[in-house]
Parts: structure tokens; C-alpha cells; sequence
């Protein structure tokens, strides 16, 4: 996903995602049978071998967005911005959706309930998407210091990431080992890191840096974008049965979804109010890599895991959700500067 501007794709993101969600109920149902095809596959440590490389495919472009060379700190908020992605979000998304889930809709799913809950912790606790670029355009704030956050957010998640997500599925969920948290956390964050460290220098030395900006990351990135979509298409097609059955469900797990991006961002957005770093706090801590998720997701339960449904729901909203929430934060902050010129 470019970073440049908000352009054509990601103003038609959530339709393309739209799209794949039916394509892949399409697929699961008219073959009924290919949860069991996967099941089947060669698996190293429980995970499958196939779906190992696939996650990297996924990662790898994620991870060329790290910018190690000219990474800084220096940021007067920098601490409650910390607070906001690893603390506040995944409290806020692991709570809602036990509330809802667990309580208040528990008697629609009571076989799934604890599964659904448990994608959504992993996708609260999930680092910043590149998306965040472009979302970050869209408030008018420094890009400069979103990809330094970017990049803290991403090498952070390898020690993080496992570690809250252990706390909160404890929780609020099932309990998972911390040593299988971090086992995986290594097979789908450090090595493919490690992978484009390597690849990336190779590539500069032998190509020169003009052609791994104008050719080889383009590439890249739009590999990961086919990735990305072509996860939830598999998704949807192994859930289409359950689906199908229930088509109720798709509007059901969006509330606490909605619920958790929207709260997240204006509960983040109060470390800078009224203020443009204030709309930028408020998408850094409401937004989730959905890689990161859905490979921590595969990792733990497997690609047929009724997890994945309900974290796969959220490219479906991020993009006007998130949008919606900046629209409503410039109202707020225009008024806000108006106020302080009259003073």
C-alpha cells in the first residue's frame, strides 16, 4: 500500500476487501472440502510448512518498511504513544469483545464465543500497519515522525507483542504458553526481519539504491497487497459453511470491532488533544496490522480456526471507520483553534 497519498486503492480498499470476502464464500461453497486440503499440509511445530512461507510473503514487504538507519525517539509524547498501542488498544479491543462476545452475545455462538474473542485480542494487540502512512496524510501531520513510530512500533512488537497478547488471552480468553507466544513470534517477526536485512543489502549493493526504491520495493509492496488479500479469501472460503448458516454473523462481530477502533482512537487522541499529533495518536493507537493478526492466528490455532473469522473482519472497516473518526477529530480540532484565536 503506497504511502504517498490517499489515493485510488485505498479509497477503494474496503471494496476490494468486500470483494474477497465474497469470492472467498464463493470458493468455500463450492468446495466444502478445503479446511480439510490445508489441514493436510506438511507442519513443522504445529504450523504448517506451506503456510509458513506464505506468512512471509505477507511479513517480508511489512518489514522492508523498517527504517533502522534513521530511527529517533526524540518525541515529547513518544511515551504515551507507547502507552496508546500496547497498552490502551489491547485492553480496549480484549475488553469490548469479551463483553460482547463472551456476554452479551454469547447464546448466538456459544462453540465459537472464546475463539472469536481470542482473534480479537490478537488483533488489538497487533503493531501499526502500513496503512498508518496513509492514514496519517490524512490528518496533516509530520510523516517524518509517523515513520519513526512505524518502525519503533514493528521492532517493539517482537519483545510486545507476545507478551500482552499472553496476559490478555489469560485473561480474557484460553491460556497459551508464553515460550509457544514467543516460538512463533519468532517465526513470523524475527526471521522474515532478519530476511530483509539481508535482502535488502544484497539488493542495494547489487542494484543501488534507486533501483530497490523504484523497482524492487514496488514490486514487493504489491506482493504483499496480493498477500494480504489473498489470506481472507482463503479465510472466508474455510468459514463459508458456518457463514452461509449464519450470515447474521458477519454483522455481529462487526459491533465490538467498530466499537474498539472508534473508542481506541479517542481515548489515544487525548495525549495530544486538539491538535494535529492528537489525530495522528488517535490512528496510531485504533490501528492494527492485520498480517501481524492473522500470522499469529495461523501460528497459534491453525487456518481453520474460527479466530480468523473474526479478526478478518477488520480490513473490512479500518479504512472508513478510522477515516471517519479523523473527519470528526478536525471538526473538533478546528473549533478547538478557533476558541484559543478568540482568547
Amino acid at each position: 500500500m503506497s504511502s504517498s497519498s490517499f489515493g485510488r486503492f485505498e479509497r477503494w480498499f474496503t471494496v476490494y476487501v468486500a470483494f474477497c470476502i465474497l469470492l472467498g464464500l464463493f470458493i468455500g461453497y463450492l468446495n466444502p472440502d478445503v479446511g480439510t486440503t490445508l489441514e493436510k499440509l506438511p507442519s513443522i511445530f504445529g504450523v504448517s510448512i506451506a503456510l509458513i512461507g506464505y506468512v512471509w510473503l505477507m511479513i517480508i514487504p511489512l518489514m522492508l518498511r523498517v527504517d533502522t538507519a534513521n530511527l529517533t525517539i526524540q518525541h515529547r509524547h513518544m511515551v504515551f504513544l507507547m502507552i496508546a498501542v500496547w497498552i490502551l488498544k489491547p485492553l480496549i479491543f480484549s475488553y469490548v469483545a469479551y463483553l460482547i462476545i463472551s456476554k452479551a452475545l454469547f447464546i448466538f455462538f456459544p462453540s465459537y464465543s472464546t475463539y472469536f474473542v481470542i482473534g480479537l485480542i490478537l488483533l488489538g494487540c497487533a503493531p501499526t500497519p502500513p496503512l498508518f502512512f496513509t492514514l496519517v496524510e490524512l490528518t496533516g501531520a509530520d510523516t517524518s515522525l509517523a515513520k519513526n513510530l512505524f518502525s519503533i512500533n514493528i521492532l517493539l512488537a517482537i519483545l510486545l507483542y507476545p507478551l500482552v497478547a499472553y496476559f490478555l488471552l489469560s485473561k480474557f480468553a484460553i491460556p497459551f504458553p508464553l515460550i509457544h507466544l514467543y516460538l512463533y513470534s519468532l517465526i513470523i517477526l524475527v526471521i522474515p526481519l532478519l530476511l530483509v536485512f539481508v535482502l535488502k543489502r544484497i539488493v542495494i549493493e547489487r542494484k543501488g539504491r534507486a533501483w530497490y526504491r523504484n523497482v524492487f520495493f514496488p514490486k514487493m509492496d504489491a506482493l504483499g497487497v496480493a498477500t494480504y488479500f489473498a489470506i481472507i479469501i482463503v479465510i472466508f472460503a474455510v468459514n463459508s459453511e458456518f457463514i452461509l448458516r449464519m450470515p447474521s454473523i458477519i454483522s455481529i462481530l462487526a459491533v465490538p470491532i467498530i466499537i474498539s477502533i472508534i473508542l481506541s482512537f479517542f481515548v489515544s487522541s487525548t495525549f495530544a488533544p486538539l491538535t494535529k499529533s492528537g489525530m495522528m495518536s488517535g490512528v496510531l493507537g485504533s490501528i492494527s496490522s492485520y498480517e501481524v493478526a492473522v500470522a499469529m492466528g495461523v501460528a497459534l490455532l491453525g487456518i481453520t480456526s474460527p479466530a480468523l473469522l473474526s479478526l478478518s473482519l477488520y480490513p473490512l472497516m479500518e479504512v472508513p471507520i478510522i477515516t471517519g473518526c479523523i473527519v470528526v477529530s478536525k471538526k473538533i480540532f478546528m473549533k478547538g483553534y478557533a476558541l484559543q484565536q478568540r482568547r
